[in-house]
């Protein structure tokens, strides 16, 4: 019974998480494209856009982190309540790079 309230109560905190980070993310879109304004105008700098996009990359990669640790805790619940969990088939690394032109 503990596993299942603390697999429900993660998955309600990363849900709040993941609304945080898509408020961060849309502020984040506005200042990069802000500097990319700037920088076409002439008033900002390269160096300006990259730290931007540099600060997007990384909350994008959060963003990505927080909906795995979501679905990792969704297979908890699942396996708290009694139920299995089977992975879809996956094609591995070696399998992808040999299945490219």
């Amino acid at each position: 019974m503990r596993e299942t309230a603390d697999a429900i109560s993660q998955i309600n905190t990363l849900g709040e998480d993941m609304a945080a980070q898509n408020d961060r993310l849309a502020g984040l879109d506005d200042l990069d494209a802000l500097d990319q304004l700037r920088l076409r105008a002439g008033l900002g700098s390269r160096l300006d856009l990259v730290e931007s996009q540099t600060r997007l990359l990384a909350a994008r990669q959060q963003k990505a982190n927080l909906a795995a640790a979501r679905t990792a805790a969704r297979v908890r619940l699942a396996l708290a309540i009694g139920g299995g969990f089977t992975p879809p088939d996956t094609l591995t690394a070696p399998d992808v790079a040999r299945n490219q032109p």
